[in-house]
């Protein structure tokens, strides 16, 4: 089977390319269910994409509503959706990731630009995306349950602390249901933002939905990858609400509500995925993450204030 996905492989970049003489450098990061693949050829490259056909049509159609909204997504050369080959433009290897840790100071310009990528998602047109119901988030939370607190940390819990938080989550949940849904990307963080040109392009963007308004503003402020201090984050926030209108027609603190309730969803399922991650697929890259998160998620539960067991769960996780 192997044998004979590597030749309908070399078929396809021979006929993508017009050659046979390239090579063949392996990009995929851990926890990725796609194989990517970087394509040298003289002084040209490419990325390979390969995904099931499900992953590759959604993918594909991802990319075309992106590109359509104005978007910075990489361009497509060639596809094969018979076999799941996507042949991509190479944004090559700076991340935002990468620039921050390697940047004594803030690069505060890459930031607004994804911001103004991210205000650009949510005045896309309408995208035939999904809806998350409040369910789906339970679910999340449910997981990391799982794999976080109960495989990972191996916490004993008491029936009525388990039942407290429960009742917490499900509100988190169906608030989350009630905020205004927008299209977003719903993994917007560093390691999926490339720099290239000067400015900012988006990459995996294939599970893009209707989600909470916020969810990518979040997703890049409270970003476990890099460290954003607060003045950074309020800085950056501010700069959202301004250049999105929102400071002239809704109330700031009402805002600041909003988008601190959809951080705490966000940052405990990032948690649990990380914990999956080392229980599913056996691998550990993410588990230093996973205490900076829980430190970032405890500041904003205290912050809320309104949910006290959940509260409690994460300090006893943190002991």
């Amino acid at each position: 089977m192997e044998r004979s996905s590597n030749l309908n492989k070399k078929m396809f970049l021979k006929s993508a390319l017009n050659t046979k003489q390239y090579k063949e450098l392996s990009l995929t990061p851990e926890g990725s269910d796609r194989k990517y693949t970087r394509i040298e050829f003289g002084d040209t490259s490419f990325i390979l994409a390969e995904s099931s056909l499900e992953q590759q049509a959604l993918f594909s159609k991802r990319l075309e509503d992106f590109s359509l909204a104005g978007l910075n997504v990489p361009r497509l050369k060639d596809q094969d959706s018979k076999n799941g080959f996507l042949l991509l433009e190479d944004l090559g290897d700076q991340s935002l990731e990468k620039e921050v840790l390697k940047n004594p100071e803030f690069p505060k310009k890459y930031y607004l630009l994804a911001l103004n990528q991210i205000i650009k998602i949510l005045a896309s047109p309408s995208m035939a995306l999904s809806v998350f119901s409040s369910g789906r988030f339970f679910d999340e939370m449910k997981s990391s349950e799982k794999y976080l607190i109960n495989s990972f940390f191996k916490l004993k819990l008491k029936k009525k602390d388990q039942k407290n938080y429960l009742i917490e989550w499900e509100q988190i949940c169906n608030t989350l249901r009630s905020f205004s849904l927008k299209p977003a990307h719903r993994d917007y963080h560093s390691r999926n933002l490339f720099i290239k040109n000067k400015d900012i392009y988006l990459i995996d963007f294939q599970d893009a939905a209707l989600f909470p308004r916020f969810y990518d503003l979040v997703s890049l402020l409270y970003d476990v990858y890099v460290k954003i201090n607060v003045d950074e984050r309020r800085d950056l926030l501010d700069h959202f609400i301004l250049n999105s209108d929102l400071s002239t027609i809704e109330n700031k603190k009402v805002l600041e509500e909003e988008i601190r309730i959809t951080a705490i969803q966000r940052l405990f399922k990032a948690c649990g995925s990380f914990a999956g991650f080392y229980f599913i697929k056996k691998q550990d890259s993410h588990l230093k993450y996973i205490l900076p998160a829980l430190k970032l998620l405890e500041e904003l539960l205290e912050e809320q204030s309104t949910y006290p067991a959940f509260l409690s769960l994460i300090q006893d996780l943190r002991k």
